[in-house]
């Protein structure tokens, strides 16, 4: 210290912390007036003393410049789905040289809504429907940056490593692998930040229950499309009513398996956000058999459709060959496609790009497969409201044997479960009702509450949708209802659960009229 009372030169550097939450504009400002004070003081301050507060003004201007700019940015409508590190490079490469889908305007789309000639029978691009929606709220919304700056609010994503096998087979039984939970943020850096796309990038498509990923009012910004009579929401509706009347009962009928439950039955997905970077895809597969639609809301795609007849046709050529139904969007692209119009004469298909704004309709019984050519997120719903595809589902969420759907069943006594038919054959008869004579307690009461919340779902139906004729169609009716009612009834005799919040009567609508017995 003494050595620089004769030091020539002194410089001196002040430290001053800002927070988060300080105005640093009004700092500003305060600075700028300080320096206008001393530069006309009299007596006159010292140069040094200017110079400082100068230097001090600078700093702010500088810092509050670059506030501005990036305020500028945050406001700034995203036109894709990425920016900087995380930005994938487009592979326009991979984009279809031509569209063979049908093609709608929004004009023709509306006028056809109106007047109910719409039918979804065969696949349809909407090009720019962007007129429907708050496209700059939906655009800011979906954004990778915004999704990871909110991901304590967003659930974690499955991520399964590239050479991670999802199932193997120990012994005579498949074991299936448990991926990876990631955030946002960390998913960000496994798919997007330095990779090309293609094979490092082809296993990244996400696709999440949009309940999970937006508030109700964003997916009210969803709800272009009401001449549709989607009978999904109105299933959807009675499910949360039911979870919501059960309350703390559900955790007293089902103990530690009331939260996996509620996870599983608590609502109906039909609506998600698909995601990824350029080159991701999944692989060819069907809707589960239900017509959707699936709007992009960033980036673009390159769809190929194909019915169920012609995909059986070649693949009763091709499997063993290809295996490609097992392949990756972007493999089957690259390799699969040429090899199965060249070697097994695939012709009957159709295909299309689709881009920020466009709408793809696809109806069931079509397959598709459809990869990323630019960074993407799209919001797609299933349909439901044609009665034989109604039947359908209800049946496969209920009662069908052949596909060892057996909930229904566990309504009933042994003996009368064969009333309910559709067995595969004598020996699954008799395998099942022996099996349910042995079966215990807890899973009765389990299987039954949730053929309980999917008949009631269809059931509720009966007032606003009556030309599908439930009670007639489905495995689902008023008597099944007060089968399973009086079985958990008897499974639950003695306990402190309750069945009053359960009606006595099947529903006609979403809305529950709770009994006035209690156990």
């Amino acid at each position: 210290l003494p050595a620089l009372a004769w030091a020539q030169t002194l410089t001196l550097h002040v430290k001053y912390t800002l927070g988060r939450e300080d105005d640093k504009v009004g700092l500003g400002k305060e600075a700028k007036r300080l320096l206008s004070e001393v530069r006309g003081a009299t007596p006159a301050y010292d140069k040094g003393t200017i110079r400082f507060l100068e230097n001090l003004v600078e700093q702010f201007d500088k810092m509050n410049a670059a506030v501005e700019e990036q305020k500028a940015v945050d406001e700034a409508v995203p036109q894709r789905f990425t920016a900087g590190k995380y930005q994938v490079k487009d592979m326009k490469k991979i984009r279809a040289k031509k569209c063979t889908v049908k093609s709608l305007t929004v004009e023709e789309l509306r006028s056809k809504l109106a007047d109910g000639s719409f039918k979804i029978d065969q696949p349809m691009i909407v090009r720019n429907v962007t007129s429907l929606v708050d496209w700059e709220k939906l655009q800011r919304s979906f954004a990778l940056s915004r999704l990871m700056k909110d991901e304590k609010s967003l659930p974690l994503l499955e991520y399964w490593k590239p050479d991670q096998a999802r199932a193997r087979l120990v012994g005579n039984q498949i074991q299936m692998s448990e991926p990876s939970q990631v955030s946002f943020s960390r998913y960000g850096s496994l798919c997007h930040v330095g990779k090309l796309g293609g094979t490092q990038t082809d296993h990244c498509e996400q696709t999440v229950g949009a309940h999970t990923m937006a508030t109700a009012e964003e997916l009210q910004m969803f709800n272009m499309f009401p001449e549709f009579n989607n009978t999904f929401y109105a299933m959807d509706e009675f499910r949360k009513n039911f979870a919501a009347a059960g309350g703390s009962n559900l955790q007293d009928i089902l103990g530690e398996s009331a939260k996996q439950w509620l996870k599983s039955n608590g609502q109906w997905n039909f609506r998600f956000f698909t995601f990824g970077p350029a080159g991701s895809g999944g692989q060819l597969r069907m809707e589960q058999g239900l017509p959707f639609y699936e709007f992009l809301i960033h980036g673009s795609r390159r769809w190929l459709l194909m019915t169920d007849k012609e995909i059986e046709r070649v693949a009763a050529k091709a499997r063993e060959a290809l295996e490609f139904q097992q392949t990756s969007a972007y493999m089957f692209f690259e390799e699969k496609l040429p090899e199965l119009q060249d070697e097994f004469d695939l012709k009957k298909y159709q295909e299309c790009n689709q881009d920020a704004g466009d709408i793809m309709f696809v109806p069931n019984g079509w397959y598709r497969v459809s990869v990323a050519t630019q960074d993407a997120i799209s919001f797609y719903e299933q349909l439901l409201n044609e009665k034989e595809i109604f039947k359908l589902v209800v049946n496969q969420q209920t009662w069908m044997p052949q596909m060892r759907q057996f909930d229904l069943g566990f309504c009933y006594p042994p003996d009368e479960v064969e009333g309910l038919g559709g067995f595969a054959n004598e020996k699954q008869r008799k395998w099942l009702i022996g099996a349910l004579k042995d079966v215990k307690d807890a899973e009765t009461v389990q299987a039954t509450l949730t053929a309980l919340v999917q008949c009631g779902g269809a059931l509720a139906l009966r007032s606003g949708f009556p030309h599908l004729e439930v009670d007639q169609t489905t495995v689902c009716s008023a008597n099944a209802w007060k089968k399973c009612r009086a079985m958990l009834e008897k499974k639950l005799k003695g306990k402190s659960a309750s069945l009053s919040w359960i009606p006595e009567k099947a529903p006609k609508s979403p809305i529950l009229k709770a009994a006035k017995q209690e156990l």
